[in-house]
């Protein structure tokens, strides 16, 4: 979806969500949007965020990921600002549903367990031990081989999906790693799967509608009584 961070959504850009439960949960010293376009970067501050300077052309490209863009922004704002913030909180912009009590439970997560990093998934609909099948030279078989034989999903080792919506980085494990992933000392958090919508495409973007419209009709009907 071409510039889908600012496609209006239930009559709001993407991006506003984020930002205003960002500015709502009121744990952040600074909420900062990252951008390379002067159209969405205009947005974001209507919306409460800080743009202090524009993202260089080199990580404006598809094959950039957003963890290198983490790792400029926090480099930068040292070198140009000496602020150097002790935790750096990646919230997705594609991710409209999330709420603030997800973000303090990443937080919490990250200074009471002492982990490098705390990342938010979801229960997975799939099983790789049950209902997921690869072409592995030239043969079906099942993702990831389980111990015993498997005939309900119950049964299967549980899995979680990652939902792309919550980061909660220590600096010191931002700048020494490539991804998410690549840290051993990383934990979780169970976002519920309303909340857990990572726009990627037309369809995701409906759903993500029909729950935001679902939600507004519910308080106006409370409303009523």
């Amino acid at each position: 979806m071409p510039r889908k961070n600012i496609k209006l959504l239930t009559g709001k850009p993407l991006i506003a969500y984020t930002i205003e439960t960002a500015l709502r949960s009121k744990i952040f010293d600074r909420v900062i949007f990252s951008t390379e376009d002067e159209e969405i970067a205009k947005i974001a501050k209507k919306f409460g965020a800080e743009i202090p300077f524009m993202r260089p052309e080199r990580l404006a490209k598809g094959k950039v990921s957003r963890w290198d863009v983490f790792q400029y922004v926090t480099k930068h704002l040292e070198e140009t600002e000496n602020y150097i913030p002790d935790i750096v909180v990646d919230l997705s912009p594609t991710s409209p549903l999330r709420a603030v009590e997800d973000i303090r439970a990443c937080l919490r997560k990250l200074i009471r367990e002492k982990a490098d990093i705390v990342t938010t998934v979801c229960e997975a609909d799939r099983n790789p031990y049950f209902n997921m099948i690869e072409l592995r030279n030239g043969k079906v078989s099942i993702v990831k081989k389980p111990r015993k034989k498997i005939t309900q999903g119950q049964d299967a080792p549980k899995v979680y999906s990652v939902n792309d919506s919550i980061n909660a980085i220590r600096r010191d494990a931002l700048l020494k790693n490539d991804s998410v992933l690549s840290n051993k000392n990383i934990k979780f958090v169970v976002m519920p799967k309303e909340r857990s919508i990572d726009i990627d495409d037309e369809f995701d973007f409906k759903v993500a509608e029909c729950i935001l419209k679902s939600k507004l009709n519910l308080k106006k009907s409370y409303a009523k009584e």
